[in-house]
């Protein structure tokens, strides 16, 4: 099919699967298919909208590279329509057990289930070994406006891992002691520093949705008010600047010249001319390397992650997160030099090919609604909720970069809050408790 007919069967399926689930399928704010439907939207539909207008398609205005063709374009946008079907066919039949997110009291559990609650000792010993840890390493490798450079060079990501433990922590706090200026003045100097930091978006933008989590969850909100639309759509601008700006800055650039540069990079991105845009090229051009290569990963490219806590200083050859996508790279077309990401749909379909992808998007939307209404059943501080939401805020990355992002985002970057979980499977409080009686809280 041509452009315009493959933009017309994206609109209908993206309304139908959209209406399904948002009418019928018990969904919420931090539910993973309206957070899908929100980046196949953006990724797919908004970027096939700017490419029909006349925005040239990814690499085709660079010199010594080969352009994604209209026909791979789509192509990309058949398969990212195939996989929200056989998602949204997943999400809907694990229907029957999901139940809308309604206002739920802080201490009762809805469901039946046993649940157990965040203990605020353990939160208070991961917060007290973190905290100073965090702090430290950020006086030592990260950017502080007034301060001048870095005192100390990074040689290994282990190093720098560290600097998003300041704002985990304070998160943490917010989520189990609410909104407090206690929390959120040092919060706020936080977020400001490190979106100033020239890389790493993601540590700006994965707490603040998290941050966005919290609120409504506090408030018993299913869907985003007024304020927090404006806070997400806020993240959405200031996305596609961040690096520019902090750069800038590190560089004493004139306040004036960096307004106007990222003025012009917003506009672009309004105009859906940013490089950032260029998702469903990239899921265009990882299908047909695919393709042309013949290779069929079969999960291998996951087993990386075995080897991930080994420091590449003691292991120089030690195997990489993209070697796979340096596997299917072509003179032409590096993948792994570009720095490109393959979307989940892209990384589904090299490891096991279109009727793996479908099969595995499926169990993979199946599954993380069980998870969605299992987190919902249970009172907000729970540490079933908790734990969800630390999944939920990083789903955008994992559709995003696929499932190989999975441990990266969630158990590298998050890992004090992972280590509070983990903590509290370990031990227990004396919590857990029979729930109370449906019948009862109706009463």
């Amino acid at each position: 099919m041509d452009l315009s007919t493959a933009q017309a069967f994206d609109v209908l399926v993206l309304l139908a699967c959209g209406g399904l689930v948002l009418t019928k399928g018990g969904a919420g704010h931090s539910h993973p298919a309206v957070i899908y439907l929100i980046f196949h939207g953006l990724v797919v539909t908004g970027r096939a909208f700017a490419i029909s207008t006349g925005v040239p398609t990814f690499l085709s205005s660079s010199q010594g590279y080969e352009g994604v063709s209209l026909a791979e374009v789509t192509r990309g946008m058949f398969i990212a329509d195939l996989t929200l079907i056989a998602a949204t066919v997943g999400w809907m039949t694990a229907r029957k057990r999901l139940r809308p997110a309604r206002s739920v009291s802080l201490s009762v559990d809805s469901s039946g289930d046993r649940w157990r609650l965040l203990r605020p000792k353990l939160l208070r010993r991961v917060a007290i070994v973190a905290l100073p840890i965090g702090i430290i390493v950020f006086a030592l490798y990260g950017f502080v406006p007034g301060l001048g450079a870095p005192s100390a060079t990074s040689t290994s990501s282990y190093l720098t891992l560290a600097l998003t433990w300041p704002g985990l922590i304070l998160v943490a706090l917010i989520y189990y002691r609410g909104f407090r200026f206690l929390y959120i003045a040092p919060l706020s100097v936080y977020l400001v520093i490190i979106a100033l930091q020239g890389y790493g978006r993601f540590r700006l933008i994965v707490p603040v949705i998290l941050l966005v989590q919290i609120y409504l969850d506090r408030r018993g909100r299913r869907w985003p008010d007024v304020r927090a639309i404006g806070v997400l759509v806020l993240i959405v601008l200031l996305f596609f600047p961040l690096k520019l700006v902090g750069r800038a800055v590190q560089d004493s650039v004139d306040p004036t010249t960096i307004r106007s540069d990222a003025g012009s990079v917003v506009s672009d991105a309004l105009s859906g001319r940013s490089d950032d845009q260029a998702i469903l090229d990239q899921l265009a051009m990882t299908l047909a390397l695919t393709d042309r290569s013949g290779q069929i990963f079969l999960g291998k490219p996951y087993l990386n992650v075995l080897v991930l806590p080994i420091p590449r200083q003691l292991w120089k050859g030690k195997p990489g997160l993209g070697d796979h996508l340096r596997a299917l790279s072509t003179p032409s077309r590096p993948l792994n030099q570009l720095g490109t990401v393959p979307t989940l749909p892209g990384d589904l379909y090299l490891n096991f090919r279109l009727p793996g992808l479908l099969l595995f998007m499926f169990l993979l939307a199946r599954w993380s609604a069980r998870l969605y209404e299992a987190a919902y059943r249970r009172p907000y501080r729970s540490v079933g909720r908790f734990a969800f939401l630390l999944l939920s805020c990083n789903l955008i990355q994992i559709y995003r970069d696929g499932l190989i992002s999975v441990p990266v985002f969630l158990l590298v970057q998050m890992l004090p809050l992972v280590v509070l979980v983990a903590l509290h499977a370990r031990q227990s409080d004396g919590a857990e408790r029979p729930a109370i009686p449906a019948r009862k809280l109706r009463a």
